[in-house]
């Protein structure tokens, strides 16, 4: 913060050095749109260095480039405008810069030209709390994208907030990171060694199905993958886990049991996704049945 004592308090007082009405504020303006250094500068208009920064301080030189820019801003950020998206839907001076590709500074000076006041950076948007981020953003898996449009916010501030409340954002794109929405320490030990390679909790969501069907095949055609994909996922659990999770029978009557062993882990991964939901998102492809593909 700093403070300086108003202009008008010195009125009237024989005071050392020019007086700073009457210095040529233009000559130096015109002297520095030339190119030349400031120190050079003042010099040639008879000036202190000192005055010449005062000058510059108090009298910003207002260049072709920056009217331009703010002229535009103004066109396509009308005060109308202005007032809905930030007091209205709640955006932040963040977002409106990146929407309309200037700095902060230019929107908040734009705010004070608007007579908009500018919110409390410390105080969340109405619809924000830690519980409800949580439970909609971490726990079911929502994106920002669709919380802002909820709640009438850019996808920025929702993540703003997330981060202000030390949950853990995951990464832009379809592959988010699993680590993100459930933090290895809340995967049951038991658990751990399953969790290697790409979409591991495709496996396992897979695994639990088995609990619902009596056959491989009507499995696999629930989840709308091949019975040759879905014994491959099992075989690699049973080799990850060192265990036998499923009894196997040969045909004419080729129904496939969980071992006690493989009726634990069923139970494990159904909790698991039970707390965090969101481990599934987009794991698997809708069901749909593949031709032939039937309980047997």
């Amino acid at each position: 913060m700093s403070w300086q004592p108003p202009r008008d308090l010195a009125v009237g007082l024989d005071l050392p050095g020019p007086d700073s009405d009457t210095l040529p504020r233009q000559s130096l303006a015109d002297l520095l749109r030339a190119g030349l250094p400031l120190g050079q500068a003042a010099s040639q208009t008879g000036m202190t260095l000192d005055s010449a920064r005062y000058l510059l301080a108090h009298h910003p030189r207002v260049t072709r480039r920056n009217h331009d820019v703010g002229e535009r801003l103004r066109a396509q950020l009308p005060a109308e405008v202005f007032r809905d998206l930030y007091v209205d839907r709640g955006w932040s001076i963040s977002a409106l810069a990146v929407r309309y590709g200037v700095n902060r500074r230019r929107i908040t000076t734009l705010a004070t030209a608007y007579d908009i006041p500018l919110r409390d950076p410390s105080k969340p948007p109405a619809g924000i709390s830690r519980r409800w981020l949580h439970e909609q953003y971490v726990r079911r898996g929502r994106s920002s994208e669709d919380l802002g449009a909820e709640l009438s916010l850019h996808p920025t501030t929702v993540l703003s907030w997330c981060r202000r409340y030390d949950l853990p954002v995951r990464p832009g794109g379809p592959n988010m990171h699993r680590s993100e929405l459930c933090p290895a320490g809340a995967i049951p030990p038991e658990l751990q060694p399953a969790l290697t390679g790409t979409r591991p909790w495709k496996r396992l969501i897979a695994f639990v199905h088995l609990r619902n069907h009596s056959t491989l095949r009507a499995t696999a055609a629930t989840l709308a993958i091949t019975p040759k994909t879905l014994a491959s996922y099992i075989r690699r659990l049973e080799r990850e886990l060192g265990q036998q999770l499923v009894h196997r029978s040969t045909a004419p009557t080729p129904i496939t049991t969980l071992t006690e062993q493989g009726q634990a882990l069923a139970t494990i991964v159904a909790a698991v996704l039970t707390q965090t939901p969101s481990l599934a998102v987009e794991e698997l492809h809708q069901p749909r049945n593949f031709p032939g593909h039937g309980d047997d």
